[in-house]
């Protein structure tokens, strides 16, 4: 009997860690959305845009395809988003030269300048994010999520949703790293569809 209720005790502690974990999770991810969106904003940026500049910097002349691809998001999705870009004047978009039905998107020149103030954006956050971390737990913090992640990626639930769009584990795994800036474009992928479709 006092076993039972000690095994309860342990059960109902574990569960309740659980919970406040997942609770802090949510609210950090809510907190760090809506400071990003505003610090985003003050560039004239929103959603997914960061991570268009951040790619075309290093492989101008991307087709909308080759976006949509790259970011797992629908065409409809990345052409309102190349819309706004264009808008804004940060990238310009062309026909290519040898089919006209592919159109490529270039960075203009407002494009590359805000490039240097992504970096800085993304020092900052650093800084905001990890005030008074030490690199120990800033590492071991690291390690964790990192744990997080790979189990809601291994999950039945994803599993069934990369076989449904035809890539493994694996391949989004190397694919998410290949593609992703750190700290600030990891989190705004994440949220780009949402994001962009919302406004």
């Amino acid at each position: 009997m006092f076993r039972n209720s000690e095994s309860n005790v342990h059960e109902n502690r574990e569960n309740e860690n659980r919970e406040n974990a997942l609770d802090i999770m949510r609210k950090v991810m809510h907190s760090s959305g809506v400071y990003m969106r505003l610090q985003l904003e003050a560039l004239g940026l929103y959603g997914g845009q960061p991570k268009v500049l951040i790619l075309l910097s290093s492989e101008d002349g991307l087709t909308k395809k080759d976006l949509a691809q790259r970011f797992e998001v629908t065409a409809p999705t990345i052409t309102k988003m190349i819309e706004r870009l264009e808008k804004n004047g940060f990238v310009c978009t062309k026909k290519d030269a040898d089919d006209r039905r592919i159109t490529r998107v270039y960075l203009e020149d407002r494009g590359r300048a805000i490039l240097k103030a992504l970096k800085d954006f993304k020092k900052e956050s650093q800084s905001v994010y990890f005030k008074d971390f030490t690199d120990d737990e800033v590492e071991r913090l690291h390690a964790m999520l990192e744990r997080v992640r790979e189990n809601i990626l291994s999950s039945e639930t994803m599993q069934a949703h990369f076989e449904r769009h035809g890539h493994q584990h694996k391949h989004h795994h190397k694919h998410h790293h290949k593609h992703c800036n750190h700290h600030v474009t990891n989190h705004i992928k994440n949220h780009m569809k949402h994001d962009e479709e919302g406004r």
